[in-house]
């Protein structure tokens, strides 16, 4: 019976967070000028796990910004060529492994170059703002054609939107979406959300454990029972 009930516990702080979780963030250094080349870098955190690939969808705004070029790191041993549609204002561009020598570590993923064609707004404005930024990343919980890290065992663990750093303060998170139609905007609210849903996951498991407990009890009382006699 001990075993069965720490065995249920355990179900159940699994279940209410990831075993594993990357963290991806993009840092400007300074807020550039109209007529301006910036940099923009993609920070990768694998936090210990192996990882064997990582993809971007870059998302930005044609009209206020030029597209220059994408710089690879040094994470990965091969970077493949980046797919662009600079009408659209949307780049794809990937790192992979061998499986025999995945990533694990942090770094810069890759550098984005652009230059800022006027000063209408900021490039990564802060959330409460409610600008949306000029350039980000498209992500989603539950999507796997959009940002993702993959794990050695072919996991996505980039369980919680990129976060934006300019000038070393911390302005919010990355922009969220299903792909190149969707909104392109900051979600201030990711943070509840997804812990929210762990909360949610973890009411279910707990509202079993209530549910199966009991049954244990009276079938182990049962055995106890027909032993003594």
């Amino acid at each position: 019976m001990r075993h069965t009930i720490l065995a249920l516990i355990a179900l159940l702080s699994v279940a209410v967070r990831p075993v594993f979780a990357a963290d991806m963030e993009l840092v400007l250094g300074s807020e550039p000028a109209a007529g301006d080349t910036f940099s923009v870098d993609v920070k990768l955190d694998t936090v210990s796990e192996d990882t064997i690939g990582t993809d971007l969808l870059i998302k930005f705004v044609p009209s206020q910004l030029e597209f220059s070029e994408i710089q690879p790191g040094e994470l990965y041993a091969n970077y493949h060529e980046p797919r662009l549609d600079l009408k659209a204002g949307t780049i794809r561009y990937s790192g992979t492994a061998d499986r025999n020598t995945p990533f694990n570590g942090s770094g810069t993923f890759a550098t984005l170059v652009f230059k800022k064609l006027y000063d209408a707004q900021s490039v990564l404005p802060p959330s409460e703002s409610g600008d949306k930024p000029l350039v980000g990343l498209l992500w989603d919980r539950d999507a796997t054609t959009d940002t993702n890290v993959v794990s050695l065992g072919g996991q996505e663990i980039l369980y919680t939107a990129p976060s934006v750093r300019v000038g070393g303060n911390v302005l919010g998170v990355a922009a969220v979406g299903e792909g190149p139609e969707s909104d392109f905007g900051l979600l201030q609210a990711t943070a509840t959300q997804m812990r929210s849903k762990y909360l949610l996951i973890g009411a279910i498991v707990a509202a079993l454990v209530i549910l199966i407990l009991p049954i244990l009890i009276r079938r182990r009382s049962k055995e106890d029972e027909e032993t003594q006699e």
